[in-house]
């Protein structure tokens, strides 16, 4: 997303949940999926009317989406399921966020992409993230039985999980120096902040803000969900030298100043 004078400016990049879009407890329909899709242009939308002078390069997850469409089309492949919903979801940001932004000179302009991986990665052989719909524990076990899933527990709920090997590239080269080049990065969710991880899902405990990559690598955050955003979190500010942030996408604006959310540095002497 940029305007037509844009050579000069930082990027911040903004990553929506796959829950950012079809929230916990949600009916999976592309009716709520429009709603939260509308909700979130029009937290974006504010950003660009503050003029911070910076672009914005918005990513997005899959793991109700693709779960999903896995159910509808079993005969699919999961990187043609996935590509699926890239289109889908980026037809949804882009259509919303165009209204949003009628009348601005702001391009909207959704991109899919590939990403490489290896295929010896041992998370091929271990199952962590989860995709499609939550069940309670024994139709869980039933579905894992009829269909040969793996499952685990994710919050009070149980969900199929498939492999989440380690990106090592993305094809598309500007996607990449999009990324490098980033000042700052939001990971929009469907929860305020990140979670005390030793007491969750029982009590919802905000971790101190700002926290340093030090002081969550202490602690151990679900493998399949908020253990990714962290360790991508900590690789951004490490390799950047930027920050990030995790919260919700209604409260980007403060969560860029630093009044809401749970922001990441890279060491303490930042705070």
């Amino acid at each position: 997303m940029s305007s037509n004078n844009s050579s000069n400016k930082s990027i911040a990049v903004i990553a929506f949940g796959g829950n950012a879009l079809l929230k916990r407890g949600e009916e999976l329909s592309m009716e709520n999926q429009q709603k939260n899709a509308a909700t979130a242009a029009a937290a974006v939308a504010k950003l660009t009317s503050l003029n911070h002078g910076m672009q914005l390069c918005l990513t997005h997850g899959n793991g109700p989406q693709v779960g999903l469409l896995a159910q509808l089309d079993e005969s699919g492949t999961l990187d043609m399921l996935d590509a699926e919903t890239q289109g889908q979801i980026g037809y949804l940001l882009e259509t919303e966020l165009s209204n949003e932004l009628q009348g601005s000179n702001i391009d909207v302009v959704a991109m899919l992409t590939q990403v490489i991986v290896d295929p010896k990665d041992p998370a091929f052989q271990h199952p962590t993230k989860p995709i499609g719909r939550w069940y309670p524990k024994d139709e869980a076990q039933c579905l894992a039985a009829e269909k040969g899933w793996s499952i685990a527990q994710d919050g009070d709920k149980w969900r199929r999980v498939v492999a989440s090997p380690e990106p090592k590239a993305i094809v598309e080269s500007h996607a990449i120096e999009i990324l490098l080049k980033a000042g700052v990065i939001v990971i929009a969710c469907d929860a305020d902040a990140v979670y005390d991880p030793e007491q969750w899902p029982e009590k919802k405990v905000p971790l101190p803000s700002p926290i340093s990559c030090a002081d969550i690598e202490k602690r151990t955050f679900a493998s399949g969900s908020m253990g990714p955003k962290m360790k991508a979190a900590c690789w951004f500010v490490t390799e950047s030298g930027g920050k990030a942030a995790v919260g919700n996408i209604e409260d980007v604006v403060d969560i860029l100043k630093g009044k809401a959310g749970t922001v990441i540095i890279a060491n303490t002497e930042e705070k």
